[in-house]
């Protein structure tokens, strides 16, 4: 029985360090595989794990400290601090606490090197991709490093390597920049600095890059692993100096991303084996040819994705292995020593997320270290107990045609033998068919018992490209069945055309049309016959060409472009239009100058126009360089001639300014060659318009008259226009003004329009008129308009008095325009709601009062809260003629005498009311009277108030109380403490059995005074 899983070693939980223990541990967990025959897979001890300092990003192996050994050094981040940690090896596989140096922020990668040439080991560290910055830290000799020394570039590289680029014996930086499709070299000046950079392009997408002689000339070169165009290796061959030649790519099965560089045949030419990714089970050997060029890939399905490559003498037999970490571990593949593998052996370990090979234990086993993103590096020691017994016992057969059209699935039959040749009909195993062909296609297929094992694809391999091309079958520990088939191209589909990226415009180049299948390849077969065509109108292409077969689907053709820019030339055949195609652009260039081409200057006379000069070649092409300095002549004596113009660029833009009607010529000599001249014919027409007038507008009008006003064109040389036909906008400074509309001339008013406007706002204005089109215009002034006869009266004054004082009322009269009608002459007539006015007697308006006139007012009624005194003028004549003064809030006036009430039926010995009321001279209560007030008697039997201070509330009158014990007549008098002259009196006589009846007054005199104010 043919197995095809391994079992899964069991590992002890607790681990030592010591040989003995290490010894132990091997013996326990020896991991066994499949039997052909009977035999044993190498093993590793369990791994001794030690803490790195900082999450480990990238790793590297070298001696730090000068004693021989493999010594480790991780880089990473903890807490946003950059970290480099050195785990010194202590000679028996086990090492010692990590020795942390600080370097740039997220290191992402390291490279040693002895950058300065001290015999100590540097380190180069590349930041995060997206940073761009790289940092050089000096090694002491000890694991530790100096202070950092930053790099920032503006190509931020993704990968990095150390090696001497220009043979001066110190080492160098390449980087690989993946998103720029680019690689970049660092030359060192052995002090450890790194000068600029110098980059070359890369044909794809670096995801790695090395350095190794791939062409046997002793010089280094570089080479990158294409992960995300074709699938390709691509080679910069050195020149020795640091700088390169043009990559020359081989392609390497499937989107290389990892790869590792060792001679592993034995040839003397070094190859190469790389990690692939869209076939993600995959790694290919690429054996050199010493030319820069590689053998076509060898993949080997490993059985699970490959995440890097890295290489070793795991097995102690001398011969170099390849080992890579995976999701299920690491998978060694042992080499046979003639640059094939065997099957993978799959080391059930963390998958960690770097790997790297060093002889920790010194025994000349490679052992294995692995950092993972919980902050350690675990070191698995090789047992170096070999790989007995473990070869390919069986091999893979394939049946298949030796010939297909491209594009075509060819019928694939698997067989598994033995070494005799007999078919293991109980093969169980998952065999993948690859092929050479980077656009073909294949398939994955795990045999069943009723395969009985042999298996026949009809389906799932396609072989595209044409050539040789090779169907392989592989799987682990079974020896790689091939196939050579000769794949045929297809019939012509399209064409493909390839001409020159430039060419001088007149010169003829060659450009070759190639018949291509719908794949790309080239039909060797195509006999057709092709027609040309370009954008270029002036292009001299070939005549229709029939294919011949010794053309075996290619011929080569000679065209001439002649018009500069981007030019393509395009291939149809003439039988079948859809097979066609176009070149790539061919830049043409203008040639030699060969005379100068005028454009512009025509247009209405008079008015300046711009030219454009151009120095062209034959074809009339411009140039793009040209700096000559041209003078200008013309046919016309009054033509205004432009200054002499110095081009740039080829080019250059001046005015001229025709004069006369009609054609005429402007010529344009280089002064330093007359030879290389120009001419144009340009032609005059009539002028444009320059001006208008506008006049004819009375020059003293009446608001609100219409009157006719004139407006003429002129052209720019100010001779009246009788072509004019533009449009007129109308304006003026009257905003209540009627204007016309906008009028378009016609050639029946020969430049010349009259219109109509009524303006109405008094006052001095204006009128014009505007051609927008033109930016001209024309305008009447001094246009006086006088008020019409008034319509209307208005008045202003205040809207507060006080009584007995005079106010201002202004009276206006308007006309209907709200013009001041100076000319009015009418009588007014004034009457006011307030009886007590004092009004002004009728008056005449005359010619001095302009048409508005102040009138005096005096109302002496004070008014309340809610009705006001108001004033109004009429026009004796037109009564419709009124205005009114209106809502005049009218206020008492000052203090001027006292009125007092009592009853008229006034008893001895019985209270009675005394009322005091403070007037004003027109009768209206002093409410805003504050004055203090004393009372005093005739006869002592009169019982007084005391002295009384008038207040708000009281609004001019307050009630007192009083009582008499006499029948006697008695005067009681009531006086303003502080004007004398504000008293009033009242006599009353009590009598017995009164105390009914009305109330009786008496008069206060006084006059002048004032009460107190608050």
């Amino acid at each position: 029985m043919f197995f095809t899983h391994f079992g899964r070693r069991q590992r002890q939980t607790k681990q030592g360090n010591s040989p003995t223990a290490r010894a132990k541990i091997a013996r326990a967990t020896r991991l066994p595989v499949e039997k052909l025959e009977d035999r044993t897979l190498m093993s590793f001890s369990a791994p001794a794990v030690y803490p790195a300092g900082a999450t480990p990003a990238s790793m590297a192996v070298a001696d730090f400290n000068g004693d021989l050994k493999d010594d480790i050094v991780t880089v990473g981040s903890v807490s946003g601090r950059g970290l480099a940690s050195v785990l010194l090896n202590n000679g028996d596989g086990t090492f010692g606490v990590a020795i942390s140096s600080p370097t740039n922020n997220t290191p992402v990668a390291v490279k040693v090197g002895d950058f300065d040439g001290d015999g100590k080991n540097d380190i180069v560290t590349l930041a995060s991709y997206y940073t761009g910055a790289l940092t050089v830290l000096k090694g002491n000799g000890d694991g530790t490093f100096q202070a950092p020394v930053a790099y920032t570039i503006s190509i931020p590289p993704t990968s990095i390597e150390v090696a001497d680029v220009n043979a001066d014996g110190k080492p160098d930086l390449v980087a690989g920049n993946h998103y720029f499709n680019s690689v970049s070299v660092f030359l060192n000046d052995g002090a450890g600095n790194l000068g600029p950079k110098m980059d070359s392009v890369a044909g794809g997408s670096p995801a790695s890059v090395g350095v190794a002689d791939f062409n046997n000339d002793l010089k280094a070169d570089i080479i990158s692993t294409n992960q995300v165009s074709a699938g390709t290796v691509n080679v910069h061959l050195g020149n020795g100096n640091g700088t390169f030649l043009p990559v020359k790519s081989s392609a390497a099965f499937s989107a290389p991303f990892a790869q590792t560089i060792a001679d592993f045949n034995g040839d003397g030419k070094v190859d190469i084996a790389v990690a692939n990714s869209y076939s993600s089970s995959f790694i290919s050997v690429l054996d050199g040819n010493g030319d820069g060029t590689f053998q076509p890939a060898r993949p080997y399905n490993i059985g699970t994705a490959p995440l890097d490559m890295a290489q070793g003498d795991f097995d102690h037999d001398g011969k170099l292995d390849l080992i890579q970490r995976t999701g299920a571990g690491f998978a060694i593949e042992t080499g046979n020593g003639d640059g094939t593998f065997n099957g993978s052996v799959i080391d059930n370990v963390s998958t960690g997320n770097a790997l790297k090979v060093g002889d920790f234990n010194g025994d000349g086993a490679s052992d294995v270290a692995i950092s993972s993103t919980n902050g350690t590096v675990s070191v698995y020691i090789n047992d170096n107990n070999g790989l007995v017994g473990v070869q390919t016992n069986s091999n893979f057969q394939i049946t298949a045609p030796t010939t297909v059209a491209a594009g075509s699935f060819v019928p694939v039959t698997v067989t598994v033998v033995d070494k005799a040749g007999v078919q293991v009909k109980d093969y169980l195993g998952t065999v993948s068919i690859v092929t050479t062909d980077a656009r073909g296609t294949g398939l994955t297929y795990t045999f069943t018992a009723a395969d009985q094992g042999t298996h026949t694809f009809a389906t799932g391999v396609r072989l595209v490209s044409v050539g040789s091309q090779t169907i392989m079958a592989t799987a682990p520990f079974v020896g790689t069945g091939t196939q050579a088939v000769t794949v045929t191209a297809g019939v012509a589909t399209r064409f493909g055309v390839s001409a020159p990226t430039s060419a001088e415009a007149g010169t003829p180049f060659d450009f070759t049309v190639m018949a291509l299948d719908a794949f790309g390849n080239m039909g060797a077969d195509y006999q057709g016959t092709v027609h040309f065509s370009s954008n270029d109108v002036l292009a001299g292409l070939p005549a229709d060409y029939t294919f011949t077969a010794a053309d075996n689907g290619m011929h080569t053709f000679s065209a001439t472009l002649k018009s500069a820019g981007y030019r393509n030339i395009v291939a149809t055949d003439t039988a079948t239009p859809s097979i066609t195609g176009s070149s790539n652009a061919v830049n043409v260039r203008a040639r030699e100058v060969a005379y100068l081409r005028l454009t512009g200057g025509s247009g209405s006379i008079g008015k300046v126009r711009s030219v454009q000069v151009e120095a062209c070649d034959m074809y009339g092409n411009a140039s793009s360089v040209d700096t000559r300095t041209v003078h200008f002549t013309g046919s016309d004596p009054y033509m205004v001639l432009p200054a002499d113009l110095t081009l740039v660029n080829g080019r250059g833009t001046t005015y001229v300014k025709l004069m006369t009607l009609g054609e005429q010529t402007l010529t344009a000599t280089d002064i330093a060659d007359p030879s290389i001249t120009g001419t144009e014919t340009i032609v005059g027409t009539t002028a444009d318009v320059g001006s208008f007038t506008v006049s004819g507008y009375a020059a003293s009008t009446v608001a609100g008259t219409a009157n006719t006003f004139t407006v003429r064109a002129f052209d720019v040389l100010g001779n009246a226009m009788s072509n004019y036909v533009g449009t007129v906008y109308f304006g003026s400074s009257d905003y209540q003004g009627v204007l016309p509309a906008a009028y378009t001339f016609t050639p029946a008013d020969a430049g010349v329009h009259t219109f109509s406007a009524t303006l109405k706002t008094a006052g001095t204005h204006s009128i014009t008129a505007t051609d927008y089109a033109f930016s001209v215009s024309g305008t009447q002034i001094g246009i006086s308009v006088t008020a019409a006869a008034a319509t209307s009266l208005t008045s202003y004054g205040p809207h507060n008095a006080v009584a007995g004082s005079s106010v201002a009322m202004v009276i206006t009269a308007r006309d209907a325009y709200g013009n001041v009608a100076t000319g009015y002459r009418g009588k007014l007539k004034f009457t006011s709601t307030d009886a007590q006015a004092g009004l002004p007697t009728d008056y005449n308006f005359t010619a001095a009062d302009a048409g508005t006139h102040s009138f005096p007012i005096t109302l002496k009624t004070a008014t309340s809260q809610t009705a006001y005194s108001s004033v109004t003028a009429t026009d004796a004549s037109t009564p419709s003629l009124t205005t009114t003064l209106a809502a005049i809030d009218v206020i008492n006036g000052a203090p001027a005498k006292v009125t007092l009430a009592i009853p008229s039926n006034v008893a001895p010995n019985t209270a009675f009311t005394l009322k005091v009321t403070i007037l004003d001279a027109w009768g209206n209560k002093v409410k805003n009277y504050y004055g203090t007030v004393h009372f005093s008697s005739s006869s002592t039997a009169l019982g007084l108030p005391a002295d009384y201070t008038f207040n708000g509330d009281d609004a001019g009158v307050h009630s007192f109380t009083l009582t008499s014990t006499s029948t006697s007549t008695q005067t009681l008098t009531v006086t303003d403490l502080d004007t004398s002259s504000l008293v009033a009196s009242v006599t009353f006589t009590p009598k017995a059995g009164g105390g009914g009846g009305g109330g009786g007054g008496g008069g206060g005199g006084g006059g002048g005074g004032g009460g107190k104010k608050v």
